[in-house]
């Protein structure tokens, strides 16, 4: 299984911006990433383990999670 890049061009309602996913077997996820360093990092992790299709949106949620959740202090239950 071989993953590559795309990237779109999107009016924001300001101007454009590059929105970039990920082409895989005549398959496109899109909106993955604004930032072309996260999606290349992302693509490379893909390749280098072989994810196989069915498991790709997990490895996309665990990245996204790891890169963008940012907690100040624990969560505490009550």
């Amino acid at each position: 299984m071989f993953y590559g890049i795309f990237v779109e061009r999107k009016f924001d309602g300001k101007g454009y911006v590059n929105s970039y996913g990920i082409t895989y077997e005549n398959n496109l996820i899109r909106d993955i990433s604004d930032s072309l360093e996260d999606i290349c990092e992302l693509t490379q992790r893909l390749n280098d383990y072989e994810v196989e299709p069915m498991h790709i949106f997990c490895v996309i949620d665990d990245f996204l999670c790891e890169r963008y959740t940012v907690l100040s202090k624990p969560i505490e239950l009550r």
